[in-house]
């Protein structure tokens, strides 16, 4: 198989609602993920990934609603945005601002994520991510965990340090996270990951053009403890329309394989496939999909991250 060559330009902005759209199918009610999102910007900048929407698919059929949005095209507006909706998102504004000092605009990639639940207050992560870019990377997490009150762990042997987090929730820091990337090349001796989210890695198979399979791996560390969890987030790498079709069937079968109950989140995720109406020329496909695992290792549920290009 060979793929075209990558889109470019703009996206509609009826795609860019509609997949705003369904977060508020998630949770059943209007949320602010709108209130977010510069619309003219995310049109413009969508196809070189700037707004995913997940979906948690548990086995208890948790309702909730997850969204996520990053700062490429708008550095500086997009860190005046959050600063501005801090308050209604349950941040505390001298924390962001601590946060955002350690490493500035344009330096890395800033990304926002929310979620809701309807039981709890929101929790919202601010991250800094493709630390590859930066010769500070190790510093930038170094900054995040000391915000949280954690003592910085050695990195995981073989993996690539990618992003580190702040988790915000009612006025202060939470969580601290970071994420670790694994490259596969069949042939190559894998590398050892937790044994809690080694059977995870196994089901999915080689990118039909890249021949790899990517991995995230993703560790959570209470404010002021220890881990208190992780999740390994497949990364399907797809570009190009010749590969939509194989990265949904990997999502149907894990999902099928996992017997999960039928939830709303379930029901949002399928509503959003069948009704795309904007292919070929803006497809929508699965970035990402985590098996998210407690501290017990025990297993959360599945997240499928739903983008345009």
């Amino acid at each position: 198989m060979s793929e075209s060559s990558i889109r470019l330009g703009r996206v509609p902005p009826a795609a860019v609602a509609d997949l705003l759209a369904a977060v508020d199918a998630c949770a059943g009610r209007p949320l602010m993920a709108q209130a977010l999102v510069d619309v003219d910007i995310a049109v413009a900048q969508a196809r070189s990934f700037k707004l995913d929407v997940s979906f948690a698919l548990t086995p208890d059929a948790a309702e909730g609603a997850r969204f996520s949005l990053n700062d490429k095209g708008e550095p500086e507006a997009f860190r005046r945005r959050l600063v501005g909706h801090a308050e209604a998102l349950g941040i505390d504004a001298a924390l962001l601002a601590a946060q955002l000092r350690i490493s500035p605009p344009g330096e890395v990639q800033t990304t926002l994520a929310v979620k809701w639940a309807p039981t709890r207050p929101p929790r919202v992560t601010v991250y800094f991510e493709e630390l590859t870019r930066s010769p500070r990377a190790e510093a930038i997490r170094r900054a995040c965990f000391a915000l949280g009150g954690v003592d910085m762990p050695p990195p995981p042997p073989g993996l690539d340090l990618v992003a580190a987090c702040v988790d915000h929730s009612a006025g202060r820091a939470v969580a601290v996270k970071d994420y670790h990337l694994l490259t596969e090349r069949a042939g190559t001796p894998p590398v050892a990951l937790p044994a809690a989210v080694e059977p995870f890695r196994a089901p999915f198979g080689w990118h039909p053009v890249n021949g790899t399979r990517r991995f995230l791996l993703a560790t959570r560390y209470a404010a002021g403890g220890g881990p208190i969890g992780s999740k390994l987030l497949w990364m399907s790498e797809v570009h190009r329309h010749e590969t939509v079709g194989w990265a949904w069937a990997e999502v149907d079968r894990i999902r099928a394989a996992m017997r999960l109950p039928e939830s709303r989140v379930g029901r949002a995720l399928d509503a959003l496939r069948a009704a795309w109406a904007h292919a070929p020329g803006t497809f929508l496909y699965p970035d990402l999909v985590s098996l998210d695992v407690d501290a017990d290792g025990t297993p959360q549920g599945l997240v499928v991250y739903v983008s345009i290009r």
